[in-house]
Formats: C-alpha cells, sequence, structure tokens
C-alpha cells in the first residue's frame, strides 16, 4: 500500500480530530494521563487546539493512503524562544512526529522527518530542532539516524524523603541563601552564563547579547514565583558562584518541583565541586518544603555542569536536538 505525506486541513473537523487523537495519544505514552471526559481532559484538549491553530508559520503533514488510511503525522512550526542556549531563534521546531503502531518499522518516521526538514528549508530556517523523552529509547535511535544530536537536556532527580544532608562544611569557601535575585554580582554571574551559550550559537557582539538577554529576562525572568537564590564565596567573600530557581510545577514527568534555571561558576572549568555543592544546598531547600523533585537545564558544552549532574546521581530524562 502507497502511503503519500499531505498537508492537514485544521478547519475539517476529520484532520483536526486526527491531529487532536494523535497529540493526546502521544501524550499518555509519555507519562500524561488524563482521564477520558474529565474536566482537566477537555482543557487540556481546547487549550492544543488553540495554541496550534494560534501558530501562524507551521505545517501539519499526514501520511495517508488513496483510501484514506493513515499511518502517521508530523507537526512543525517556527519557535521563537527557548532555553539560554537557543538565543539564536527564531527556528524550526518539530512538536510531534508519530507513527501509527502498525506502521512502524516501516520507514515512516523518516519520511515524515524529512518533510518537516523540507518544509523548515523553505521557510529558509537554517536549523532544525525536537525533544524526545530519553526513556523513548526507539525515538531517540530514530532521531540519531536521521543525523540529528542531543545539544542540551534535562537532568532530573527525584529526592528521598529525610533529613539534609549533613556536608555543607566546604573549607575556605562559604554558601547561604540570599533574598535576592536582582544582586547585580548574581545578575552578573548569570549574564556571563549567557553569553558563553549565545557564543555557541555563533552570537557574540556584546550588544547583540545584551539585547538578547534582555529579551530573555522578559520571557523568563518577570514572573510572580517562590524564587530560591543560593550564592557561593570564595575565602575573601567574593561571589562565585549561584544556584537561582523557582517552584515550578504541571509538565510530563513531575507534578510539583524545583527548577533550576540558572547554575553557574565564575569560572566555568572551577574543579573545586562548588556546581555539587549548590546542587545540595538546593536538593536540601527542596526537602524541607517536600518538593520531591529537582530539574535543571544545561547544554552540552557545559561539560562541568554536565558532570557535576551526573555526579549527583541526576538522570537526563529529556533531549534535545
Amino acid at each position: 500500500m502507497l502511503f503519500d505525506i499531505r498537508p492537514m486541513d485544521l478547519d475539517d473537523p476529520r484532520d483536526l480530530e486526527y491531529f487532536v487523537a494523535g497529540e493526546q495519544t502521544t501524550e499518555q505514552e509519555n507519562g500524561l494521563s488524563l482521564e477520558e471526559g474529565s474536566a482537566d481532559r477537555e482543557a487540556h484538549r481546547r487549550e492544543l487546539v488553540e495554541f496550534v491553530t494560534g501558530q501562524t508559520c507551521k505545517a501539519t503533514l499526514c501520511l495517508e493512503s488513496e483510501s484514506g488510511q493513515r499511518a502517521g503525522i508530523v507537526w512543525v512550526s517556527t519557535l521563537d524562544h527557548g532555553e539560554p542556549w537557543d538565543v539564536g531563534c527564531p527556528y524550526a521546531w518539530i512538536y510531534d512526529v508519530r507513527v501509527e503502531p502498525a506502521h512502524r518499522r516501516s520507514g515512516f518516521g523518516k519520511r515524515l522527518l524529512e518533510s518537516a526538514e523540507a518544509w523548515s528549508a523553505e521557510q529558509d530556517f537554517a536549523r532544525i530542532g525536537l525533544h524526545a523523552l530519553a526513556s523513548n529509547q526507539p525515538a531517540v535511535r530514530l532521531y540519531e539516524s536521521a543525523g540529528y544530536e542531543t545539544r542540551n537536556a534535562y537532568f532530573q532527580k527525584m529526592l528521598e524523603p529525610g533529613t539534609s544532608a549533613d556536608s555543607h562544611s566546604v573549607p575556605q569557601r562559604e554558601i547561604e541563601r540570599i533574598p535576592d535575585a536582582d544582586a547585580s554580582w548574581v545578575r552578573a554571574l548569570v549574564q556571563a552564563r549567557f553569553a558563553r551559550l549565545a557564543q555557541s550559537t555563533g552570537t557574540a557582539d556584546p550588544q547583540e547579547v545584551e539585547r538578547l538577554y534582555s529579551a530573555y529576562e522578559t520571557a523568563y525572568g518577570s514572573r510572580e514565583r517562590d524564587e530560591i537564590v543560593f550564592a557561593a564565596h570564595n575565602q575573601d567573600g567574593e561571589p562565585i558562584g549561584v544556584a537561582w530557581g523557582y517552584v515550578s510545577s504541571g509538565d510530563l514527568t513531575a507534578d510539583r518541583y524545583v527548577w533550576v534555571r540558572d547554575l553557574c561558576v565564575s569560572d566555568p572549568q572551577e574543579p573545586s565541586g562548588m556546581l555539587e555543592r549548590l546542587l545540595e544546598h538546593v536538593e536540601d531547600w527542596a526537602r524541607q518544603r517536600e518538593l520531591p523533585t529537582v530539574r535543571v537545564p544545561v547544554h552540552r558544552m557545559e561539560t562541568g555542569l554536565w558532570k557535576a549532574l551526573e555526579t549527583r546521581n541526576y538522570d537526563a530524562t529529556n533531549l534535545f536536538s
């Protein structure tokens, strides 16, 4: 049976229903379970429809036979902003690629990816990205075989209930919680990290980095939330590191968690274990508030942070290309 890729018409109820059903199935497979007919499921459906129909630069494509049998879909759109390392946006983002179970291992996944890439090239995007759960190894293998590489990841640690760790004495250094995330030296450390990550996208002009950082802060730094800021100092009282995060909720892998938006030291090659020490304090803070999970975004170029997370027994749960 021959299948062709065609654009979907989301104004057509049949196409829209197939699209929504596929997205909800993908989310269920990834751990989001909303009871059929429940108010939460209906609200989620409305949000999904409003989101995709509101996108002005997108392609929703379907694999379909002449007889109308459908084998899968791909949904790709422009991404206007992301994490600090995504300051080179906008670029194309594959929100979902799905092949029906009966048609898997037939090369359809690669065909759908290629169609998304062709659309991206037609829109003059220089880059295309996607996301996969690390636990979904068939999807990870598909993306790797199609030439996608992991650029960044979200690391996660599930915390065991109990008392705080008893290892907070680091010779000639001090870590303390401070109330003000807007302290000039905190922002200087965070902005230095941002500039290093911006350079990974080819952005090095100081004025452009400053403009992008301001846009990043507008998008991510201006929400009201329960913030957490831990500061590390050397023996002379000079700031050398910071962990800046907040309590978040409502994703596929955790109901409530501490999102460590920025974790950095003044010297990225600093070998003293300060990143691990900052993580330890964040974990203790989370335990005291009965928050079960800590999550940290990290770019592949941040080898020190990547190693620190692995040392503290964090797992890479979400991979991004």
